[in-house]
């Protein structure tokens, strides 16, 4: 009798479930023909100034964006150019998308979904490699951003006359409540935003008349409701990126629509909760929690230009916020290899939340700058690993106000010190914009001032050199990411935890596993992503303990898979950094987890590190800890780069186009097995090359020890005698050199 209660509670409260679901959907997929009284006489002209700038402003931003950072600008109006001549992008590779865009439409693979009411959307497929994600992507309307700061640069009316046209394409074509549009609210929130972003630059423009604006209001009216009526949240309080985006599209569609009651409650509503996530989702130390270098990038942009909107609209309880922010940007400073780029961890789908300038998905480097200019406490120091030109994402989301006359002294000196260029006089008439433009074309130096030649702040007289070191190793402890530097040398090791609240939906089995650059030779690299649902195993192959460079036991995970869980693992491992000594000489790391005790034997697997810095000599020690024969399998995913097999010891790697080797030195230790491999690595979403991997495998009784020693050398040779004495623990003659030297600053690497 009890079962049959219990039984039926359970099946009421999910009918219940149901019910509610179903009621969210029909209130929501109602198209809007008219708005709240409040707000039904709203002019496009009467836009309240609230996406970064106001409507006077436009000229003078556009005019010091073409002067400061003109490779950007040209790269945007280019891919203005290419929208206008129906040519798209999604996860960076270009499509045809015409002149009659097909929104439902996943190119790659052509299958179409249907135009159905959005529940009863089937999303995946599990008979062909289609991917829900490439229209969503398309549909998000980054490509927007692009065609607004074209039109501010330029003032043809091409532009705003194709974003009208793409908008009311979609809106003819995905009607709220139908399609595959109205599935996830995070998309729509994206979209929303993106409309929002591009309004205040086409206000009185050609097409963007009063008749327009009213439907363009309807539209993101439509998208708050759906927005708010299906808020992605999770169990226990666990919530992720798509709960973020939700209320920070909720925001900022209540302030494009401040004048209706209804659409300020969105505003304040979504910035309660908002508040409360940011506490939750980022850690003490700034990484975002999960598990993911890709959304870390897009939680900050979103908490980033949310803070930013909130200020200018008298939202000042969000200033709280700034120490989590800078936090986040220091983050991303640190974990920045030295060729700009960050290196894949964890997933990655490539997303932002606005569009504008084109750019790789690993470069990252603009959010140190959009930080620099809104906190003006970053190092200027920054600026060695950031970007040579200032991007124009500062000019367009800081406001001239600040990186004029404000805080920043990293952007006011990039201000000063234009690449190729002297600082023009402002001007903002029609034919100085466009001769202004016109430098573009003349190729202006892409190349900072030779090092030493001092920079100057006017404001304060403040010099700087680029010929400053770039930020030293740094431990992330709370997150369990480490990094370790020397003047051009970069090693990056994973001790990160189970993130999202021990559900880790982004996160990879990627324990002791660790990345290794000098300069842009990219030596131990990390498989990425390439895919999620269209793609089911190998999705699950690239996340695995197996395609990442760390070791295997017995075949099993470090934290085991759901079965049918794609984004989801169980919380076996728990990784502990033992000890962390870092010098000027030297870093020391030593970490272990125990994500493979489940065995039979209890395993643990301790690893240590350490990185000379003189030579970018790295020894990778390790030990399993444990009882029983167990078949072991060690990972090393090679960079780009011809290999060459000396003997079962030596290994060894040449950057193309370069005369830089590097050897892979493997000390004696069990019987291995050692092979190359091919392999796949995906540095970008939905893109993948074939890869070379070197697998070491073997079966052995535990406990056993062994060593791995890597250095890299710019003398077209590898010095496998130096390499030898590493792997015994015993010092370099380059190590003893420098170290009688102490005087010698650490960035002034010299090799061997």
């Amino acid at each position: 009798m009890n079962t049959v209660r219990i039984l039926t509670l359970k099946l009421g409260k999910r009918l219940h479930h149901y019910q509610h679901k179903y009621a969210s959907y029909l209130y929501s997929s109602r198209p809007t023909t008219h708005l709240p009284q409040e707000g039904a006489g709203r002019k496009a002209a009467q836009l309240p100034p609230v996406i970064f700038f106001g409507p006077a402003e436009m000229d003078a931003i556009a005019h010091e964006a073409q002067t400061h950072s003109p490779l950007a600008c040209r790269t945007t109006v280019e891919a203005a150019e290419r929208t206008c001549d129906g040519e798209g992008s999604i996860f960076g590779q270009p499509v045809y998308i015409g002149t009659e865009t097909k929104w439902q439409l996943d190119h790659a693979t052509g299958r179409t979904w249907p135009k159905i009411p959005a529940p009863r959307v089937q999303l995946i497929y599990s008979t062909d490699t289609s991917d829900i994600k490439a229209p969503w992507e398309l549909a998000r309307f980054q490509f927007l951003g692009a065609l607004a700061r074209a039109w501010a640069y330029l003032r043809h009316e091409k532009f705003p006359r194709k974003a009208r046209e793409l908008i009311e394409s979609f809106q003819t074509q995905n009607p709220i409540g139908i399609g595959i549009h109205w599935t996830i609210p995070m998309e729509a929130a994206i979209r929303a935003a993106n409309w929002i972003m591009a309004a205040p630059f086409f206000a009185n423009a050609p097409g963007w008349d009063d008749s327009f604006m009213h439907q363009l209001r309807l539209s993101l009216y439509d998208h708050g409701r759906f927005i708010r009526t299906h808020l992605e949240r999770h169990g226990r309080g666990i919530n992720n990126n798509h709960y973020t985006a939700d209320r920070a599209g909720l925001f900022i569609i209540g302030l494009f629509l401040a004048d209706i009651d209804e659409c300020r409650r969105w505003s304040t509503f979504a910035l309660d909760e908002l508040d409360k996530e940011l506490d939750r989702q980022i850690a003490p130390d700034g990484m975002h929690y999960e598990n993911s270098f890709g959304y870390h990038r897009l939680s900050f942009e979103m908490y980033f230009f949310t803070h930013r909107l909130a200020l200018q609209n008298g939202f000042d309880r969000v200033r709280r916020w700034e120490p989590a922010l800078k936090k986040m940007a220091d983050f991303t400073q640190a974990i920045t290899m030295p060729n700009g780029r960050a290196p894949n961890f964890g997933d990655n789908d490539d997303g932002v939340w606005f569009g504008g300038t084109p750019r790789p998905a690993d470069d990252h480097r603009y959010l140190i700058m959009l930080s620099a200019a809104a906190f003006g406490e970053s190092d200027p120091a920054y600026l060695r690993s950031a970007r040579e030109e200032i991007p124009e994402d500062v000019f367009w989301y800081c406001g001239l106000a600040n990186v004029d006359h404000g805080k920043s002294p990293t952007a006011r000196m990039m201000l000063n010190n234009p690449p190729g260029q002297p600082r023009s006089a402002t001007t903002t008439s029609e034919s100085h914009r466009v001769r202004s433009f016109g430098l573009l074309a003349d190729g202006p130096s892409q190349h900072a001032p030779d090092c030493g030649a001092p920079n100057h702040i006017l404001g304060n007289r403040t010099q700087y050199s680029r010929c400053e070191p770039i930020p030293s190793s740094r431990i992330f402890e709370a997150s369990g990411i480490i990094v370790m530097r020397s003047g051009d040398g970069y090693v990056m090791v994973s001790a990160n935890p189970v993130g999202t609240g021990g559900i880790g939906g982004h996160k990879h089995n990627d324990l002791l596993s660790y990345i290794f650059a000098v300069g842009d030779f990219e030596i131990v690299v990390d498989p990425g992503t390439y895919a999620y649902t269209a793609q089911p195993a190998l999705r699950n192959c690239l996340r695995s303990t197996g395609a990442h460079n760390t070791v295997t036991i017995d075949g099993a995970e470090q934290n085991r898979f759901f079965r049918r869980q794609l984004f989801w693992v169980r919380e076996d491992a728990h990784p502990r950094v033992v000890r962390w000594e870092s010098d000027a000489a030297c870093d020391r790391l030593a970490v272990q987890h125990d994500g493979y005790r489940r065995l039979p034997g209890e395993v643990i697997h301790l690893r240590e590190f350490v990185f000379d810095k003189y030579t970018n000599t790295l020894v990778v020690r390790d030990e399993l800890a444990g009882r029983g024969v167990h078949e072991i399998m060690s990972v090393t995913n090679l960079g780009e780069g011809t290999i060459h097999v000396a003997d079962q010891h030596c290994v060894e790697l040449a950057q193309k186009g370069d005369s830089r080797r590097a050897g892979f030195y493997f000390a004696s230790g069990p019987s291995w097995q050692s092979r190359i491999e091919p392999c796949w690595h995906s540095k970008y979403y939905r893109r993948k090359s074939t890869a070379f991997r070197l697998v070491r495998r073997c079966r052995t009784q535990l406990p056993i020890r062994w060593v791995t020693a890597i250095g890299v050398f710019a003398d077209g040779a590898v010095n496998w005698h130096l390499l030898e004495h590493a792997a015994a623990g015993e010092p370099t003659k380059a190590s003893n050199a420098r170290e009688s030297f102490p005087d010698v600053p650490v960035c002034a690497n010299q090799g061997t």
